[in-house]
C-alpha cells in the first residue's frame, strides 16, 4: 500500500490545480491513526477525481491486492472542498 500512497501523491501533484493530498495524524479518539484522503477543490467533482485516479493507477500497473485501496471510501464536504477518504490507507502504517 505504500506505492499506492506514493502514486496518489504523485496523481495528486500533477493536478495540483484540482486535487491535493490529505493527510493527517488522527486524535486520541481514533487511537491516533493516519487518515489518507484527497482533497477535491472547489468547482470539481469527486466522481471525476476517481475516474481519473483509477485511470492513472491502471496506467501504472498496478495489482489487484493494491487495486483495493478504493474498498470502503468515504466523502465529507470541508468549506467549499470535498475530501474523499481512503480507510483501507489508514490501516496500513
Amino acid at each position: 500500500m505504500n506505492r499506492v500512497r506514493m502514486l496518489i501523491r504523485e496523481f495528486c501533484e500533477h493536478n495540483n490545480e484540482k486535487y491535493e493530498v490529505y493527510e493527517k495524524k488522527s486524535g486520541s479518539n481514533v487511537c491516533g491513526k493516519n487518515i489518507h484522503g484527497i482533497i477535491v477543490r472547489s468547482g470539481f467533482s469527486y466522481m471525476q477525481m476517481l475516474e481519473e485516479l483509477t485511470s492513472y493507477l491502471n496506467d501504472k500497473n498496478l495489482v489487484d491486492e493494491e487495486l483495493e485501496f478504493a474498498e470502503g471510501i468515504s466523502v465529507d464536504e470541508f468549506e467549499s472542498d470535498t475530501i474523499v477518504y481512503f480507510p483501507v490507507l489508514d490501516e496500513i502504517n
